[in-house]
């Protein structure tokens, strides 16, 4: 048993489980990127600064 089951068979194992695991996360990413599509256009100037103002419009 000690032979079967030895050093280079757990590397193995290892490695198989490590290529599955590189899998799973590449088709994730690919999940990811294709259901969250970041805007291609820039925010203009206006929109900008009523994000980054706490302060509503009539105080300022």
């Amino acid at each position: 048993m000690n032979q079967f089951m030895g050093k280079e068979w757990e590397d193995r194992q290892l490695e198989k489980l490590k290529a599955r695991q590189a899998e799973r996360m590449a088709e994730i990413q690919k999940k990811v990127d294709t259901e969250l599509q970041l805007p291609t256009t820039p925010l203009d100037t206006s929109k900008k600064n009523e994000l980054n103002n706490p302060l509503p419009p009539d105080v300022q």
